[in-house]
């Protein structure tokens, strides 16, 4: 794994040497190296600049090669060229970010927009799939075989459908209001009780074996 200190120039010159455009955008946006505990990420964007972020990516130690970082920087400078916020509509924030993930990652990895169009990225940029405790088979990145070439509003609504398939029929607004109504009760009953281990308990049961993939971004 690179050091902090030595993540930036590994990143900028591997892509001066790969691929000039995206250089020269990555150089026009900005990136740089934080150390931001308040976002659950490996790399993220506000729209404006291109942030690596350090106190997540350390937590996965020599997993992450330098091909890793680029990967990281190049994605997220997808999400501000392909104007992900700017589509999402009144769409759900979270499955919405799945969505645009599986677009950018398939045009990365294959070298392919949505059209089906070249882009100079080149092979470069495939990263390898980092394990986790979750996820100890890999694959820890947004990508499918079967969205190849797909938008990421189609994307989108086969989530949505699959997301409905798998909760009876609900959106992810009334599964969340559904959620945090039994939190609540469980809250109560634990707190009635003199348990309240009992809603941590809770907690792990209902969260157990969901193994969501790595967000690239907040």
């Amino acid at each position: 794994m690179l050091e902090k200190s030595e993540i930036l120039d590994s990143v900028v010159t591997s892509l001066w040497l790969k691929n000039s455009i995206l250089a020269a955008l990555t150089h026009k946006v900005g990136l740089d190296v934080v150390d931001n505990e308040d976002v659950p990420a490996c790399a993220y964007t506000d729209g404006k600049g291109l942030y690596i972020n350090w106190a997540e990516c350390q937590k996965f130690k020599d997993e992450i090669k330098k091909q890793n970082y680029v990967f990281l920087a190049v994605h997220e400078l997808m999400h501000i060229l392909t104007l992900t916020h700017e589509r999402r509509g009144n769409r759900d924030p979270k499955i919405w970010n799945w969505a645009t993930d599986y677009e950018i990652n398939d045009m990365i990895i294959n070298n392919k927009t949505s059209s089906g169009q070249s882009v100079p990225m080149g092979e470069m940029l495939y990263a390898e799939s980092l394990k986790t405790p979750d996820n100890p088979n890999g694959q820890a990145w947004l990508y499918e075989e079967k969205y190849r070439n797909w938008s990421a509003e189609d994307i989108y609504d086969d989530l949505i459908n699959q997301f409905k398939n798998a909760n009876n029929g609900m959106t992810p607004d009334e599964v969340r209001r559904k959620m945090a109504q039994q939190l609540g009760q469980a809250l109560k009953d634990a707190m009635d009780k003199g348990q309240p281990d009992a809603v941590e308990q809770w907690l792990k049961d209902n969260n157990k074996g969901r193994g969501e993939p790595i967000d690239l971004d907040d």
